[in-house]
């Protein structure tokens, strides 16, 4: 139910946001920035090559977006930072269909240390 929830909320930030929203491909420097990001997960809760492959992929998209974000320049700092929290949670929830439970909780723990949330002050 709160993922249902989760979901409704975000679809309609995206709608109020952007009515044809497209997710931006990441670009060099945000897929280089991915790599990294999942080789230090990989790290922490010992991903298979699968996995590895499919962990860059999700951050490359998220790292996009969260980049996208940051650059709106039509956005509200409030604003920003809900999209942001609510995009930090969204990702969290995907790698839970990339890894395994026992990965998934190492993952929860460690996750504030290599991938810590970014809010932005005024």
């Amino acid at each position: 139910m709160k993922k249902l929830i989760f979901i409704a909320v975000v679809l309609f930030a995206t709608v109020a946001t952007a009515q044809n929203y497209i997710a931006p491909k990441p670009n060099e420097r945000q897929l280089t920035e991915a790599k990294e990001l999942a080789r230090e997960i990989d790290k922490r809760i010992s991903l298979t090559e699968i996995q590895l492959l499919d962990v860059e992929q999700l951050n490359g998209e998220f790292i996009a977006r969260r980049d996208e974000i940051v650059g709106n320049r039509e956005l509200s700092i409030e604003r920003k930072n809900e999209l942001l929290a609510a995009m930090y949670k969204e990702q969290s929830r995907e790698m839970a269909d990339i890894v395994t439970r026992r990965q998934l909780r190492r993952y929860r723990r460690v996750r504030g240390d290599i991938q810590p949330l970014i809010i932005l002050e005024k």
